[in-house]
């Protein structure tokens, strides 16, 4: 009985297990996750986890700051989209459709015209020129920093990048 005791004791003085209860929204830096706290963000929307990683980290308007493309829902659906943290605005951007976008206003509810769900992979791609093919005709115009990779695996890929006043989607394969 002294052993057993004991034994319950060691246990209880020993390290404790991992709390893995932590929201998603700890595994954001803590900058971004302030940003999102301060302007009341997660009293609409949440993070997804639907695709990994949930958030991107690149350039993506070429101001030479890190800037987050993050992977969120509405609470009330499963609409997927995805939220923009350039570090160079105060203005969170929301991606609510082919070349759309909205800024984050907590007074008035975003108007989704198309959601990600049809996406399960995306990756942070370079600045690179862009030339018209077959998917994308016209003048395109071109990319002010590094862009997002958005893919349904082995069916569409689309580059989503930012033209100095909005984002533009150019559609690599189909």
């Amino acid at each position: 009985m002294i052993r057993f005791l004991l034994l319950i004791g060691l246990t209880l003085l020993g390290p404790r297990q991992l709390d893995y209860s932590r929201k998603l929204d700890w595994s954001l830096p803590d900058e971004v996750r302030h940003r999102l706290t301060k302007t009341k963000f997660f009293d609409y929307y949440k993070l997804s986890d639907g695709v990994n990683p949930f958030y991107l980290r690149g350039d993506l308007d070429g101001d030479g700051k890190p800037d987050y493309a993050i992977l969120v829902t509405t609470k009330d659906s499963s609409k997927r989209f995805v939220l923009i943290c350039r570090t160079g605005t105060k203005n969170l951007e929301i991606l609510t459709g082919r070349n759309a976008s909205a800024v984050f206003d907590p007074k008035q509810p975003i108007s989704l015209k198309e959601n990600f769900n049809w996406m399960d992979a995306w990756q942070i791609a370079k600045q690179q020129e862009l030339d018209a093919n077959e998917l994308n005709q016209g003048a395109l115009l071109p990319m002010k920093g590094e862009g997002i990779i958005a893919e349904k695996t082995e069916a569409a890929t689309v580059l989503i990048y930012w033209i100095g006043k909005d984002y533009r989607w150019y559609q690599v394969a189909d």
